[in-house]
């Protein structure tokens, strides 16, 4: 799969599962904290968006982010980051969900 199928493959995930929960770009995109264009750029295979941004639309539509990005198959190449850069990657990822859960639930009150 090379980077264009795999950010259409990432935006068909995403516009599926927002479309099912009845959610508007511009709608996710607040829960998100990105613009509506971004979520369009996206579900449109345009946009490369970052890992964290795809941990953040999946924290929002209430999946995880495996159910957007699909699994690599086998003999296909894969990066494996240097341990360090995991665990860095890892210690972000958990900020960044512990905050967008804290402005969700400051939106609820």
């Amino acid at each position: 799969m090379n980077k264009e199928e795999l950010m259409a493959k990432i935006g068909e995930s995403i516009r599926r599962e927002r479309t099912r929960k009845n959610l508007s770009r511009r709608e996710l995109g607040e829960l998100c904290g990105v613009s509506g264009q971004s979520i369009w750029s996206i579900e449109s295979g345009r946009a490369d968006p970052k890992v964290t941004t795809i941990a953040v639309i999946a924290e929002a539509l209430g999946m995880e982010m495996a159910g957007i990005v699909p699994p690599l198959l086998p003999g296909e190449e894969t990066i494996y980051p240097e341990e360090d850069d995991n665990l860095f990657l890892a210690e972000g990822l958990e900020k960044l969900v512990a905050d967008f859960r804290a402005r969700l639930l400051a939106r609820e009150e």
